[in-house]
């Protein structure tokens, strides 16, 4: 780019960089008249030629919405995998409690309420931990602990009950 007199005077001493006092003075002429140019001269704007010219994309919006299908690939092929470990380890669970006799069922019934009323504990005094702090971002975690831990003792006791219900058909008591 040829260089003239007044625009290495201002500049910094190595010649690189971007002259304040030049830059002010285009961006004034700019805003004098839209059809001014930095070196003053005039052109016209052709009928129309406003709505004409270059679009320049900031993003590539096919590159945005590929990462999206990505992710969002991504994202269902996670929840699929969460499903399939779940049933899995549902299908353990089963097995290991259709195993036990009637009064580790019964037990194990108790020990899930035990692990609901600490369930409770916890939320309650992760709650009250966010609430004096006043750091709700801590709120999130809180709540994720408590409903997987409900979740966990909610299937836990459902798995029982039908347990339960399909081997003890005839204790009316148990049901």
């Amino acid at each position: 780019m040829p260089s003239d007199k007044n625009s290495t005077s201002n500049s910094s001493s190595k010649g690189d960089g971007i002259n304040i006092q030049k830059a002010l003075e285009i961006l004034s002429l700019r805003e004098g008249n839209s059809n001014v140019d930095h070196n003053g001269e005039c052109h016209i704007i052709p009928e129309g030629g406003k709505e004409m010219g270059q679009t320049i994309h900031l993003v590539d919006t096919t590159a945005a919405t590929t990462s999206t299908n990505n992710l969002s690939n991504f994202i269902q092929d996670e929840k699929h995998n969460l499903q399939e470990k779940r049933k899995k380890r549902e299908i353990e669970i089963r097995k290991r409690f259709e195993s036990m006799k009637i009064t580790e069922l019964l037990h194990s019934i108790m020990d899930a309420q035990e692990g609901r009323v600490r369930a409770y504990r916890e939320y309650n005094q992760g709650l009250e931990n966010v609430l004096e702090s006043g750091n709700l971002t801590n709120y999130t975690p809180v709540c994720a602990q408590a409903t997987a831990s409900f979740s966990v003792i909610s299937d836990t006791i459902k798995t029982i009950q039908s347990i339960l219900q399909k081997k003890y058909q005839n204790r009316k008591d148990l049901i």
